[in-house]
């Protein structure tokens, strides 16, 4: 059972994150304003590491910690919350690759479905 407080907006923007000293490009999969499931670069990101995103459409990288990890997608918290304007800008906009985002969308229920038990470790439940 997902046991989030804010709804998701669906997206397919790109970000930067920095965590050592090197920035990477990865990609959203889904974001709200307290948090977001993106890439996880092999072995780089585990949970409780820390990093900073920048969002395209805002001048700040905001600070976070990853808060489950499973295959190549992690889960994020947010330090602080992104502005409503930030998350809007970057929700996923139809596309005429429809049938592409339908099995993308499929890959990530599962991974989201895999990932619920770390979510619940992370949380103390």
């Amino acid at each position: 059972m997902d046991e989030r407080q804010i709804a998701r907006t669906v997206t397919d923007a790109e970000v930067t994150c920095e965590f050592d000293g090197v920035r990477h490009r990865l990609s959203l999969f889904n974001l709200s304003a307290r948090g977001c499931m993106m890439d996880a670069p092999a072995g780089l990101l585990v949970e409780g590491r820390r990093l900073k995103i920048e969002f395209p459409h805002s001048s700040d990288a905001i600070a976070a910690r990853v808060i489950w990890q499973t295959g190549h997608y992690m889960g994020v918290r947010f330090v602080s919350e992104l502005s409503g304007q930030v998350v809007e800008s970057l929700a996923f906009r139809n596309d005429p690759i429809e049938a592409d985002f339908s099995l993308s969308t499929s890959a990530l229920r599962k991974a989201s479905e895999a990932a619920s038990p770390a979510r619940r470790r992370c949380a103390g439940r």
